[in-house]
């Protein structure tokens, strides 16, 4: 669903700012880690194809063809690792258990794990186009109008408005099996997806797809590793700070072993060598880098998540938010005087704009510039107390 595409892009445009219909903190995943996850298996894959992966000392009877197959069958075949103070196992269950089983696909992890990191997006492009606006047009819209003249400014802010105006008309008229349903109406009505509600719902559970996703991943790497990922930061901070050598972390064996049968007639011979994987020195600091990136994203997609749901669902928040871009001038001194006015505003928040209004405004601001998105908001503001029901509520006296 556009991964591949998007993939090929991301190298170009991670470091140059361009307009989305998402926030940096998504931006920052679907882009900077994506891009990240594919150099890591990129740089793996080159250490693995350009010069030897793996190396194993042989006995002196040894062809070098037979060298040469001992350490492709080693490569493909699982080598185990046991310690030199250890006596090893004479059981081949018990080797087994020891067996380092991911060195051969660790590019493939990396690039699964990218994929992850944009499935959030996936999911956002899928569903948020059956709220009925289009985001991405709204926001080039907004941010084109930064540029203009005050003439075909104060035009595009007007087109911009009536944009909005007609995608919430249409939005509040829809009806839906929800709206058949007497009983969620009246349970579920300020919840449902046709009551403004939509948009930020889809929003929010991106956001909670990119946090789960990011600790998820952290879980994962620990499962398909096998070797105690989740400490790997802390034990690294630790031995760095106590001058210790990397090889102490024992993550990552250098020098593992092998075992393979050689037919000979009818006569099976059973070999034990010792390898050297040169590629776990290199696999043990790409693993240190994603921990931390995983860590630090977990952290970052956490907080957004936090901050994102408070300023969308709390309702002195949402109604602060936009009433710091209401410019009470734009109305007649006859509007602009009613007692009535703040009420106005309250049901222009929670009545007109809703949860799903305020999103889009607070992307706007968020995208382009908290100067365009107040003249988009003052533009709807005066357009809706410019409607009849509206201007006959503010004409009538507090006490009618």
């Amino acid at each position: 669903m556009g991964f591949l595409e998007d993939v090929s892009k991301q190298g170009s445009s991670v470091i140059r700012t361009t307009l989305s219909d998402d926030t940096s903190i998504h931006v920052l995943n679907r882009k900077f880690c994506v891009v990240s996850l594919i150099i890591l298996a990129l740089l793996v894959c080159a250490k693995q194809y350009v010069g030897e992966p793996i190396q194993c000392w042989c006995p002196a009877e040894f062809a070098k063809f037979h060298v040469s197959y001992a350490n492709s069958y080693c490569w493909i075949k699982n080598t185990y690792s046991v310690p030199f103070d250890e006596i090893l196992p004479v059981e081949d269950v018990e080797r087994e258990d020891t067996e380092i089983e991911y060195y051969q696909w660790v590019p493939l992890i990396f690039v699964f794990m990218a994929f992850l990191f944009y499935l959030p997006k996936i999911f956002w492009k899928g569903f948020y186009p059956k709220s009925g606006i289009n985001i991405k047009k709204t926001l080039n819209l907004a941010s084109d109008a930064t540029y203009l003249g005050p003439v075909k400014r104060a035009e595009r802010m007007v087109d911009i408005a009536s944009y909005i105006d007609k995608w919430i008309e249409i939005r509040d008229g829809r009806t839906s099996a929800y709206q058949r349903m007497q009983a969620f109406k009246e349970t579920l009505g300020h919840r449902g997806c046709h009551y403004g509600n939509y948009l930020t719902m889809i929003y929010m559970v991106t956001c909670a797809l990119y946090t789960v996703n990011t600790i998820g991943q952290l879980f994962l790497v620990d499962s398909l590793l096998g070797n105690d990922f989740l400490s790997l930061g802390p034990d690294f901070v630790k031995g760095v700070s106590t001058n210790q050598k990397w090889e102490d972390l024992k993550r990552f064996p250098r020098v593992t072993f092998c075992d393979f049968n050689i037919r000979q007639l009818q006569n099976i011979q059973r070999w034990t060598v010792q390898c050297s994987l040169p590629i776990n020195l290199f696999n043990e600091k790409m693993f240190i880098i994603l921990w931390f990136l995983l860590v630090i994203m977990s952290f970052v997609n956490a907080v957004n998540f936090i901050y994102n749901f408070a300023m969308l669902f709390f309702p002195r928040r949402k109604n602060e938010y936009i009433k710091r871009f209401i410019d009470e001038d734009v109305l007649s001194p006859e509007l602009r005087n009613s007692s009535r006015l703040s009420d106005v505003q309250v049901k222009f928040v929670d009545k007109y704009l809703r949860q799903d209004g305020v999103f889009l405004i607070w992307l706007i601001n968020h995208n382009t510039s908290p100067v365009v998105a107040s003249e988009i908001v003052a533009k709807l503001w005066k357009d809706y107390c410019d409607k009849p029901h509206v201007r006959t509520f503010l004409s009538l006296s507090s006490d009618a």
